[in-house]
């Protein structure tokens, strides 16, 4: 068990605050695009869950299994936070140890930045970014 954390792009955006359900109605054809994967990256995941709470303050419901749609503005601001080492410190069941341990930080901010480049490339060419985590 653990936590499973994705950004995907997609040709239109689908808003829910529903727990996210993959399966695709009859007729449908929303075309996602997996532009990166994270396990257990505690710190970005509690990045985004302050945002969806800020977001979604009067929303009874976990931060599990939902869709965060990302503007150009906030993208940029996640960026910053990487690069600038501020995501912050979460703990949870789920997490496991953090994220930014010594021996793999760079190499973890590296990846994050290649991913959030992905996802400025798609916002560019006119498509929705989003991130969901399950745990």
């Amino acid at each position: 068990m653990g936590l499973d954390m994705y950004m995907y792009s997609t040709d239109k955006r689908i808003e829910s605050l529903e727990v996210e359900n993959r399966e695709k109605k009859e007729g449908e054809e929303e075309q996602e695009r997996e532009l990166g994967y994270w396990r257990k990256h505690n710190r970005l995941h509690g990045w985004f869950e302050e945002k969806w709470c800020n977001r979604h303050s009067d929303v009874d419901t976990d931060f599990n299994c939902v869709r965060y749609y990302l503007s150009r503005d906030e993208l940029l601001n996640l960026e910053k936070d990487i690069k600038e080492e501020k995501l912050p410190a979460t703990q949870g069941f789920f997490f496991g140890n953090d994220s930014y341990s010594y021996d793999e930080h760079e190499e973890q901010k590296k990846y994050d930045l290649d991913i959030i480049d992905k996802a400025k490339k798609e916002l560019e060419a006119g498509r929705f970014v989003y991130y969901s985590s399950w745990w």
